[in-house]
């Protein structure tokens, strides 16, 4: 299973600004973990994963967008480099 994790602001609810975080199958576009956030980042980007492995065990990839809570672009337009993000631990 490839893992695909991205998050979107929008005014989903009036008057309420959000972030909605989502995890899902490359391939099959299966949802396994959606919520709100106020703001996308670290702490919920481990939330999204930790529900998919919870539920669903393991997974063989993951990717995402060019979040700076993934990616580390030490200069804006420049080269990214990889930020180790999810070195898990599973019991």
């Amino acid at each position: 299973m490839m893992l695909h994790q991205d998050g979107s602001k929008h005014e989903w609810v009036p008057g309420k600004l959000w972030d909605l975080i989502v995890t899902m199958d490359d391939a099959t576009s299966k949802h396994y973990s959606m919520f709100f956030v106020e703001e996308e980042g670290t702490q919920s980007s481990f939330q999204g994963v930790n529900e998919v492995i919870a539920k669903h065990g393991l997974f063989a990839s993951f990717y995402s967008d060019r979040g700076s809570h993934y990616w580390n672009t030490p200069e804006a337009g420049g080269k990214w480099t990889r930020r180790i993000l999810l070195n898990l631990v599973v019991p």
